[in-house]
């Protein structure tokens, strides 16, 4: 006779939204949509003929890292599609790599306020410029964790993170780590140091990263921890505190939310003077899928 497990537990009612996300596959990613408290289903939106790594949303646009050989090498790249379609995207230019394995930055954000993604390498917060890929330290992150997903909340103009402890236990053979959801805003001064402050306990994980996409709409966060082949979906409810596991799909190398708000806006705006002279006030970057400016 065979004898099955079976655990029930009552339906999530809580908040849910529409997550994206690129495979895995070498080569050949596809970006999925799923909910965010999917079992294993999910819609492909477009397969490509790329291996992806991090992505953020950001004002009608949809940012990427990706690699492609240069003379015999993988190089790091960031790239930008049109949201919704994810077709035809644009290379921006080179992009520093992970300092694990070099592969391109596995977590972006996209900072409304300034219109530049961020990302955190080896205890540093990196800016990156969207129209040219260029890159400048920003601060300092006063910590030992390891960090892995980043997001960023406007409405409270601030970085949330998730940081964990590098704990492994032997004897399962798998991590052990004590891991949080932590948040931290940028310093007065740029290349400042920055305290990380702690907002949520989730217990002990047997990983030491996880994707992160902020809903703020419904003040909650969704995350994805990978395991070995399969990924778990949680939603954490800032208002209960509350960290509830909501799904499980396959491994995606990223986890964004777009702002279906400003999914039609398809322009980030410069207010700031910048070192080009330009004849009016502000420029539109990507507008029609490309970039150009005069210079007097």
């Amino acid at each position: 006779a065979a004898y099955y497990q079976v655990m029930v537990s009552a339906p999530y009612e809580g908040p849910t939204a529409t997550l994206y996300g690129a495979t895995t596959s070498h080569n050949a990613a596809v970006w999925h949509s799923f909910a965010s408290n999917a079992n294993y289903d999910y819609e492909t939106v477009l397969t490509t003929e790329m291996s992806i790594f991090g992505a953020a949303y950001g004002d009608g646009y949809l940012f990427f890292t990706a690699d492609r050989e240069v003379d015999y090498e993988q190089k790091a790249y960031l790239y930008v599609v049109d949201y919704p379609s994810f077709e035809n995207p644009i290379e921006i230019g080179a992009i520093s790599a992970s300092p694990y394995y070099e592969k391109p930055i596995p977590y972006l954000a996209y900072n409304t306020e300034d219109g530049a993604l961020y990302y955190v390498k080896q205890g540093g917060l990196y800016a990156v410029d969207v129209a040219d890929a260029s890159e400048v330290q920003v601060a300092t992150l006063n910590t030992d964790l390891e960090l892995s997903g980043i997001d960023y909340n406007a409405e409270e103009q601030c970085f949330y993170i998730i940081g964990a402890q590098y704990v492994y236990d032997f004897d399962k053979k798998q991590f052990a780590a004590p891991t949080g959801l932590y948040r931290f805003a940028l310093p007065e001064q740029s290349g400042g140091e920055v305290q990380l402050e702690q907002v949520a306990d989730f217990g002990i994980w047997p990983a030491i990263s996880g994707k992160l996409a902020l809903d703020e709409t419904q003040h909650a966060a969704y995350i994805l921890r990978n395991g070995n082949l399969v990924s778990d979906l949680f939603t954490y409810e800032f208002e209960t505190q509350t960290l509830t596991q909501t799904g499980r799909i396959e491994n995606h190398t990223n986890l964004v939310l777009p702002d279906e708000r400003t999914a039609d806006e398809n322009s980030i705006i410069r207010t700031k003077p910048t070192s080009i002279a330009l004849n009016t006030g502000n420029m539109d970057v990507f507008v029609s899928g490309s970039k150009s400016l005069v210079a007097e």
